[in-house]
């Protein structure tokens, strides 16, 4: 018996030395949000300008009236940071904050930051873990009447995703900063990548 239990004792030993690697897991049903038109961009500016002007409504209350003006750091890398930016002033404005055409000192700059990721990997949707919510999922999916609700469940997930993050900045301390996250069409890259240096080209002939 006592044989047979140091062998035993032996072999968990080896098992136990041997680790295998975690197995992979996904994560609960979760949204997000995807940049499709130049409206999506119109609602994002609509939610940066209204962010700003609550925090800096808040400041006022709290410290006083203020007299700060803001100026929206110009940037035209790629067709979203200048839409964006266009978008964003105009909202700005409708919203009734002080904005100066040109950066002066005391002006507060508004930087807006995107950053784009490619994924190679195909993308596996999120699925619910119990059975019912599984079912759920694939009845909504071929009830043909809900257009919605089908486009949307059967809707491939882009390997495409921006990160765009607005924050103001005033004496190395940030004031206001937000950080959201989207999907984006893969045939739409181009408007969320920095273009490359263009090259010189010199043409040779007669």
């Amino acid at each position: 018996m006592l044989r047979y239990a140091g062998i035993f004792a032996v072999l968990l030993f080896l098992v136990s030395g041997c680790s295998l690697a975690p197995k992979p897991a996904g994560y609960l049903a979760t949204s997000q949000k995807k940049l499709q038109a130049v409206h999506h961009w119109n609602v994002l500016a609509e939610d940066v300008a209204a962010q700003i002007k609550k925090k800096f409504k808040k400041i006022s209350k709290e410290e006083g009236a203020s007299t700060a003006t803001f100026y929206v750091q110009d940037s035209k890398a790629t067709p979203f940071d200048e839409g964006f930016r266009e978008l964003l002033i105009s909202n700005m404005v409708n919203d009734g904050l002080p904005l100066v055409r040109e950066k002066t000192a005391d002006s507060l700059t508004v930087d807006v930051e995107v950053i784009l990721i490619h994924h190679k990997a195909n993308r596996h949707k999120s699925k619910s873990v119990t059975p019912i919510g599984e079912v759920l999922r694939q009845t909504i999916s071929v009830v043909r009447d809900v257009v919605t609700l089908g486009a949307l469940t059967n809707e491939a997930i882009p390997h495409s995703e921006v990160i765009v993050t607005f924050y103001i900045v005033d004496n190395n301390k940030y004031m206001v900063r937000n950080t959201d996250i989207y999907y984006i069409n893969d045939v739409d890259f181009s408007h969320y990548r920095k273009s490359d240096s263009l090259k010189k080209m010199k043409v040779v002939g007669k």
